[in-house]
């Protein structure tokens, strides 16, 4: 087993209620992730980054916490904007819903640099 530890990753959250989308976007550091196998990352560019879901077989192991941004349309008012971040502050996702907001979409991504660590299993 392979664990490979990324610079850092990029969530981007879209909740989606009465024609108006707020995306929740949230920088970690540190994201780490299990391989049964080692994968090639001949093709992967710091720069640009891979999507989650392009690593192939693997388990998200953790990171380290990070910062988190939110992205309000311009028509939604500041009382509602105010709502939804205490909401998330308070008891993330789960109270986000209990407003009435739908998840719409979820994409993560690494970037940056990396390391790769064979993981030794005790027999």
């Amino acid at each position: 087993m392979y664990k490979i530890t990324f610079e850092k990753s990029v969530d981007v959250y879209a909740w989606s209620k009465d024609d108006l989308t707020v995306r929740v976007v949230t920088v970690n550091k540190w994201p780490s992730y299990i391989f049964p196998e080692k994968p090639d990352m001949s093709k992967y560019d710091e720069l640009e980054g891979v999507e989650e879901d392009s690593l192939g077989d693997c388990q998200f192991d953790g990171d380290v916490g990070g910062i988190t941004d939110f992205e309000f349309p311009q028509e939604m008012k500041k009382r509602e904007q105010k709502q939804f971040e205490k909401a998330y502050e308070e008891d993330g996702f789960d109270a986000i819903e209990e407003l009435g907001w739908e998840d719409a979409d979820r994409q993560t991504f690494v970037k940056g640099g990396y390391e790769i660590e064979e993981l030794k299993l005790d027999k």
